[in-house]
């Protein structure tokens, strides 16, 4: 069996765990502008919810961030093995 990594694959899946990030947390601060017109408009119970239902978003999205940013770490930690052993392995040929 055999075994094979490709370090721009590996490259691209970090970047691409960062653009997730990234637009997770762009697009929750465009939905909280969107939102921020009727937010004056609700009392009571409806502000209520509103601000009981964005505490969890934006709770949701850290936990979130912080995991996809741990695999993104993974990723390149591993990529960073990879090639390391390619080197040692490539060394001993004398490469």
């Amino acid at each position: 069996m055999d075994l094979v990594v490709s370090q721009a694959a590996l490259a691209q899946t970090a970047d691409d765990l960062g653009a997730t990030v990234t637009a997770m947390a762009a697009r929750l601060a465009q939905l909280d502008q969107e939102l921020s017109p009727l937010r004056t408009e609700w009392i009571g119970s409806a502000q209520e919810a509103y601000v009981v239902a964005r505490a969890r978003w934006n709770a949701e999205i850290e936990r979130l961030s912080g995991v996809l940013a741990s695999a993104r770490l993974s990723v390149m930690q591993s990529a960073a093995a990879y090639a390391e052993a390619d080197r040692r392995g490539a060394a001993m040929f004398g490469r």
